[in-house]
């Protein structure tokens, strides 16, 4: 692995650290202990050509970018009408863990049926919490 390719891992990493993955999650889910990525990312240790696969897969990850740096560092998410917004929900998307990702998804279908937004409903009892009723 070239100095290149441990700066674009670091990269990689950096991105979902400032979201709030740790070291330890980002590792297990590209299937490394800790202690390895650790390696990795001091380039003592290689990324073996699976781990940039799961790179690519769980983290949505541009193969061209982390290997040869062409392109962007994310995949772009496909849409009929390019979406700055549904770019922005993917990415985010992909630095939660399994369970985030559940009750994303389970919002979401609360949305669709409702027609309402569930946090509205919750913004609108904050307002009155804490306020005696007359």
């Amino acid at each position: 692995m070239t100095e290149i390719q441990v700066k674009r891992i670091k990269k990689v990493y950096q991105h979902f650290k400032e979201n709030g993955e740790t070291q330890d999650t980002f590792a297990s889910r590209l299937g490394l202990t800790q202690a390895h990525f650790s390696r990795v990312l001091r380039g003592l240790s290689p990324i073996l050509p699976q781990h940039t696969l799961l790179l690519e897969h769980v983290y949505n990850i541009n193969k061209d970018w982390l290997d040869k740096g062409k392109g962007d560092m994310f995949h772009d998410v496909t849409l009929d009408k390019p979406d700055r917004k549904l770019k922005a929900i993917a990415r985010n998307y992909s630095s939660l863990d399994e369970y985030k990702r559940e009750e994303l998804l389970d919002y979401s279908k609360a949305l669709l049926k409702n027609k309402k937004p569930v946090l509205g409903k919750v913004a609108d009892k904050s307002k009155t919490y804490g306020k005696k009723k007359a």
